[in-house]
């Protein structure tokens, strides 16, 4: 008999076939547009509490470009970070960044500020996903990095969690156990979905 946990693996594996073929088709669709419009609903995301942290992700393949929110987000004032990996099965640690800092390429091929710069820690992170659902939950590329950090953000105090997505990518349910931790909203071309 297959376990519960097997058949959610299953599941999750099956999905990010389809939504990771289903992501880049939107993706050559939309040329960039996207990211621009994302631009007209920074004041949906913005924080109340100024200078708090603000936390993107430097896009990678078809994922959402929300490079343009963080340039918004440092005008306004507000502190900006990139997440690190440091190692498997460990949260991600958030590197200070301004806009036009050097990146390096790290593990996973994501880019961070060189790591002699100065930690952070996020009170809005802004997250990449493959697919989510009206429940807030997301569909990642498997390594769980976002699920692990949020709960422990979550732990230490108040952390929104806003994933960057086209509309297109959402489902009616993305499979989800116990460790997976849900978002507070997705912003996608037609706005702030929240949850």
């Amino acid at each position: 008999m297959t376990a519960p946990l097997d058949t959610l693996k299953k599941d999750k594996a099956v999905l990010r076939k389809s939504a990771a073929l289903h992501r880049a088709e939107l993706f050559e669709r939309n040329k960039g547009q996207a990211a621009k419009s994302l631009l007209q609903f920074v004041d949906d995301l913005t924080p109340e509490e100024p200078g708090c942290v603000v936390s993107g992700y430097v896009a990678i393949g078809s994922e959402i470009d929300g490079m343009g929110l963080l340039e918004r987000f440092f005008e306004r004032g507000y502190t900006l970070g990139l997440p690190l990996v440091t190692a498997a099965d460990t949260p991600l640690t958030f590197l200070t960044y301004q806009p036009g800092d050097r990146l390096v390429k790290g593990d996973f091929e994501v880019f961070t500020p060189e790591h002699d710069v100065a930690k952070v820690t996020p009170s809005l992170l802004l997250v990449p996903l493959l697919a989510f659902d009206r429940s807030g939950y997301r569909l990642g590329y498997g390594g769980g990095f976002y699920d692990r950090t949020l709960a422990q953000l979550r732990q230490r105090g108040a952390i929104k969690a806003i994933g960057l997505a086209f509309g297109g990518q959402e489902v009616d349910a993305v499979p989800h156990d116990q460790f997976d931790q849900p978002l507070d909203g997705v912003l996608c071309e037609s706005g702030l979905i929240e949850f």
